[in-house]
């Protein structure tokens, strides 16, 4: 392949190729000590990518290479949903070790290309035995069968999945199922239905943890028990991943109070499926969960749902019938329970007096809105806090002040799980430095900008330095300052004309700030993907590649028939300095659901500078919308220090086309064919034309639904019949189910479909 000089002109513009971008890993998880093999989901990725893991414990391959994309195919959705845009991911293979000693709980990982990195995405490591759904071979009524404890991975996918596992319980067993989608950044919006071996409901939930849903009951009875997992909506992707949990015994859910006072005695009470336990325990300089959980069991969402705090503090906790009367500062611990109940705190403070009032109920694992209001003695609000967040108060005058803290939804939503913290503490300079994004990319011999946004704590109001360090070799971060009284500011990354190209490199921003004599330096945070969360990871800077090349067409708004291929012509524009062979495709990402529309992966060879692309339309598709498809291009070129780029460009304008009737029709008689076992029956299909199908037309039978044991041939009819009559013989032990016929021809050297199908029933099942 011929080596290419890099360049800065890109087809008159300095526009970036297309940067990578991951939409999931599965399973998400894996049990510690043990090797996990995963399927990698992402954008733009071609055939090979770099992978890397944020934390330890965890070892995996520095590159990934593509494998076959798992498709399965459910029901299409329709207009209007037809018309939002939607992404196609491409799989990629992965082996992930984790260590026997690695501690349970999230890890973060990320994708890397010559076009950049991609946002960083969790990882569960757990302690339990793991089993993965059967995926290609789920069938509805035959549950896959699991032994608890266990997890089980799987996926709502194709759309309108419903999976099924089935355990045996015995009598007085306590067993919990708890789903891990939406918290690791999941589109699945789950429900779980426990029933008995006879169909009876034992359990339901649908929203426990935000939409992740959580069950625990008692077992009625010895036997076998199904538990089903399918989205709300009936929805389901490839990125529909989940990790349900099913255990016997005790498991903690929530933990009041979620904090004690470092090197203090209290007492934790502990609450889970089976009422609640009290542990009195000292609380040590760093408090491992292990010792709060000794053996009450762990859940699954441990990362997420059971936070506890160490505080410096003193501590107190709610009384259940009057204002608890406390000084500040101080940590203040409630339970709003049951729904409706409000907790008050009430507090002195003289004139001037300031204090930073903390709410913590998501971040605790809570599933608490809370709304906290300090009020005067005459009861008249002064401030006002919503959710998570920071309070900051002034008081106006000596006197009396009151806290209260209740529930958003007041009237529906309270319990023990509802547990919050407040640290009401005296105002102290400080502050927290956000990135806006965790990746940039930079072309070499150009500049680009990132936002860094400040959140100022206590009363610092002064400058605030920032600086980069361990940037990538060539790469110069410009320092920068967030003026005093502000909060945000843009950073300029600039890359050499000679920077190695594909390297990433996670980069430290530090923000330094000087109050009084204090001085306070404090790195960066980028944002996680799922937790809601961010972390100390460190900004992924690339040196990316430029585009070498685009894919245009004219959008001219033409007919194409369903069940047939349509053509369109693109251009290829070029670099002066690139001729390679480009391969060209479906794009990962479209401006609109394809609804099953599909085409070839076509080789251009070098020098070509115009293709002609065949697009299939399924007969399924909706007639009279208008379909849209977009192309992108893979190159492979060698830089000149040997080492070897993929640059990929997706088209900016689309195959645009109105869908019309289909040229080639199928239709049967009968729709239902009542066949017992060793008998035989006829179906007469009948197939239209349009005039641009002069030539034969073959038809093929296709078993679907569990039909089987039913037997009958292809047929091929000549262009001047219209109907055919096809024997169906059904052999002893034959099964009932839907038979496909399929009906092929050609156009202009290209396919065309129809589709028709019969319903074959026992006379036994007959309606």
């Amino acid at each position: 392949m011929k080596r290419v000089a890099f360049f800065v002109a890109v087809l008159a513009s300095t526009a970036f190729a297309d940067e990578p971008a991951s939409s999931y890993i599965f399973p998400a998880g894996g049990q510690r000590g043990t090797t996990v093999r995963c399927r990698v989901g992402g954008l733009n990725l071609s055939t090979e990518c770099g992978f890397s893991f944020v934390g330890t414990g965890v070892e995996a391959p520095a590159t990934l290479r593509s494998m076959p994309t798992l498709v399965l195919r459910g029901p299409f959705h329709t207009n209007p949903v037809a018309q939002q845009a939607w992404d196609y991911p491409k799989d990629m293979a992965a082996e992930i070790r984790l260590a026997p000693g690695a501690a349970p709980g999230l890890r973060h990982w990320t994708l890397t290309t010559s076009e950049g990195a991609t946002v960083l995405r969790p990882f569960v490591i757990g302690d339990l035995p793991e089993v993965m759904e059967d995926e290609e071979n789920t069938l509805q009524g035959c549950p896959q069968t699991v032994t608890l404890p266990v997890t089980v991975n799987g996926r709502i996918y194709p759309r309108g999945d419903l999976d099924e596992f089935v355990f045996t319980a015995k009598a007085g067993d306590r067993v919990t199922c708890e789903v891990l989608s939406q918290r690791l950044g999941h589109k699945l919006d789950a429900r779980l239905d426990v029933s008995d071996g006879e169909g009876r409901p034992v359990a339901s939930n649908d929203d426990a943890y935000g939409q992740d849903p959580f069950v625990t009951f008692v077992v009625p009875a010895d036997g076998r028990y199904v538990v089903r997992i399918h989205d709300v909506a009936f929805e389901g992707d490839q990125d529909y991943v989940y990790r349900l949990t099913l255990r016997q015994g005790p498991v903690v859910t929530h933990v009041f109070p979620a904090g004690l006072r470092r090197g203090e005695s209290g007492r934790v009470r502990l609450h889970g499926g089976s009422g609640h336990v009290d542990e009195q325990f000292i609380v040590p300089a760093s408090l491992p969960m292990a010792a709060l959980l000794s053996s009450t069991g762990r859940p699954e969402s441990a990362p997420f749902g059971l936070a506890f705090q160490v505080s410096d503090l003193p501590e107190v906790s709610e009384s259940d019938d009057r204002p608890t009367r406390t000084a500040l500062p101080t940590v203040l611990n409630g339970q709003i329970s049951p729904a409706g109940d409000v907790d008050e705190f009430v507090f002195a403070a003289k004139k001037g007096q300031k204090f930073d009032l903390e709410f913590f109920g998501r971040r605790l694992g809570s599933p608490i809105s809370g709304v906290c209001v300090v009020a005067d003695a005459q009861g008249k609000p002064l401030s006002r806090l919503e959710g998570d967040g920071r309070l900051a108060f002034a008081a106006p005058a000596d006197g009396e002040y009151t806290l209260r803290i209740h529930e958003k939804h007041r009237e529906t939503h309270g319990g023990t799980q509802f547990v919050y913290r407040v640290v009401a503490s005296l105002p102290e300079p400080d502050f927290r430095l956000v990135l806006e994004k965790d990746a940039q990319g930079v072309l070499p011999g150009q500049s680009t900008k990132i936002k860094v946004n400040a959140t100022r704590l206590g009363d610092l109001a002064e400058e605030i330095r920032l600086s980069f360090e361990d940037l990538p070799e060539g790469i110069q971060g410009a320092p920068g300052v967030i003026a005093r009284g502000q909060n945000q500011v843009q950073l300029t990354l600039s890359a050499a004309k000679d920077a190695p190209i594909g390297r990433t490199r996670r980069v430290v921003l530090v923000g330094e700030a000087v109050a009084g004599d204090r001085r306070i330096v404090r790195r960066a945070e980028v944002p996680v993907v799922g937790s809601g969360s961010t972390a100390s990871a460190g900004l992924a800077v690339t040196v990316t590649h430029p585009p070498l090349f685009a894919i245009e067409t004219e959008e001219v708004y033409g007919f194409a028939n369903r069940g047939a291929t349509y053509l369109q012509k693109f251009a290829i524009t070029r670099q002066p300095d690139f001729d390679g062979q480009i391969e060209v495709r479906i794009a990962d990402r479209q401006a609109r659901y394809l609804q099953g529309a599909t085409g070839p992966t076509i080789l251009v060879p070098p020098g070509e500078r115009e293709i002609v692309y065949p697009l299939f339309l399924p007969e399924v598709m909706d007639l009279n919308r208008t379909t849209r498809v977009v192309l992108m291009g893979t190159a492979r070129v060698k830089d000149s220090s040997g080492q070897i780029h993929s640059v990929t460009y997706t088209g900016k304008k689309q195959i645009v086309a109105r869908v019309s009737p289909s040229l080639l029709t199928l239709a049967p008689d009968p729709e239902f064919l009542d066949l017992a076992a060793g008998t035989t029956a006829q179906v007469t299909l009948r197939v239209g034309r349009a005039p641009e199908i002069p030539g034969p037309v073959t038809i093929r039978p296709i078993l679907e639904a569990g039909a089987k044991g039913i037997f009958l041939d292809a047929v091929t009819l000549s262009p001047d019949r219209e109907s055919v009559s096809i024997r169906v013989v059904c052999s002893e032990g034959a099964e009932p189910g839907r038979l496909l016929f399929r009906a092929e021809s050609q156009r202009g050297g290209h396919p065309v479909l129809a589709e028709t199908s019969v319903r074959i029933l026992s006379p036994a099942k007959r309606e």
